[in-house]
């Protein structure tokens, strides 16, 4: 791993330091499918691709190929997020988003879009179709315990912090 641009908090100084590259491994499905790439060199995310032109009635869901397989580290997992530019200019969305590979999961990434107009909406070969995210993993420990800590807000549920 080389190290990039992160932030550490050590000793309530912040220190500046790099990105964190960490090595993911990756099948094509297909030779003429597309790596995900960075958009930018500080980019946070990376772009999926699509290989098949995907045609959406209005209102439909589809799950759209990307033809790669991601081999990612245990403690990892990607999260699968919309592109700003689809969000802006198409009525594509991701349901689930976000949505998660996780590191024990071997199969092909698919995308979940959603037409949200009432016309038709096609994607075409190679557009960028959803960005990814690696991602530590956190995992709960759960333990049951008999009372719960007394907060400011306590059961007050949607809506109660105000507007």
């Amino acid at each position: 791993m080389t190290i990039k641009q992160a932030f550490v908090l050590i000793n309530q100084t912040i220190v500046i330091g790099e990105f964190m590259d960490v090595a993911v491994g990756f099948k094509k499905t297909d030779p003429e499918a597309r790596v995900p790439t960075y958009g930018s060199k500080e980019a946070a995310c990376f772009d999926f691709y699509t290989l098949e032109k995907t045609h959406f009635h209005a209102n439909e869901k589809n799950l759209v190929r990307t033809l790669i397989i991601l081999d990612i580290p245990q403690g990892y997992e990607v999260q699968i997020r919309p592109r700003s530019g689809i969000s802006l200019k198409s009525p594509l969305r991701i349901p689930n988003a976000p949505g998660t590979i996780d590191s024990d999961y071997s199969g092909e990434c698919f995308i979940m879009l959603h037409n949200m107009s009432s016309d038709e909406f096609t994607i075409d070969k190679y557009d960028r179709i959803a960005q990814g995210k690696l991602s530590l993993v956190y995992r709960a420990n759960f333990y049951e315990i008999n009372e719960l800590k007394q907060t400011e807000r306590g059961s007050g549920g949607m809506g109660s912090t105000g507007r």
